[in-house]
């Protein structure tokens, strides 16, 4: 057994703009489908492909109020622009419930989700468990098999798969079976 020490990881998912909720600035979200996503190791330069576990996630930070931040800027409180008023995994995805503060400044957000203009959440997470194997196409397959959900953040864009590792993150320990 190997430990390393990873940055946040990000996902991509959508937001159910049939959801809203105008009164209470609700909406909700499916934060992962699990779904297989291109990685990149740039400590060994090969690609790699990530699969989510939904069943090792861990929802104690989602659901004490974890942050719904701006783009994953978690370096100064004004890209706090939510929180999660809950979480849950319902089969084969990751879904939450998210209320949008009332500042002025998140207006134009909450504007856009309603009208759909905003329409991508991303999850970032760290993980404690990964299991290597290959897949049919003799493709590396990473499973994460425990992993913690720390925000859910409204983007424009995904984030490159090829570039995960950002310099000043926070780090997590991971154990490799």
């Amino acid at each position: 057994m190997t430990t390393h020490t990873l940055p946040l990881q990000t996902r991509l998912a959508r937001v159910d703009r049939a959801s809203t909720n105008a009164e209470s600035r609700t909406l909700d979200v499916v934060w992962s489908t699990g779904a297989q996503v291109r990685r990149y190791d740039w400590w060994q330069d090969r690609e790699f492909y990530e699969e989510l576990d939904l069943r090792g996630a861990n929802l104690d930070r989602l659901n004490s109020g974890a942050p719904v931040l701006n783009s994953h800027a978690s370096y100064d409180l004004s890209n706090v622009i939510g929180v999660v008023e809950r979480a849950s995994v319902d089969g084969s995805e990751g879904r939450a419930t998210i209320r949008l503060s009332e500042r002025a400044d998140v207006d134009p957000i909450w504007s856009d989700l309603q009208a759909g203009i905003l329409r991508n959440i991303s999850v970032g997470y760290s993980i404690e468990k990964m299991e290597r194997s290959r897949d049919a196409a003799d493709r590396e397959l990473v499973r994460v098999t425990a992993f913690t959900p720390m925000e859910l953040s409204i983007v424009a864009v995904p984030a490159d798969a090829r570039a995960q590792v950002r310099g000043s993150q926070p780090e997590y320990p991971v154990t490799l079976s």
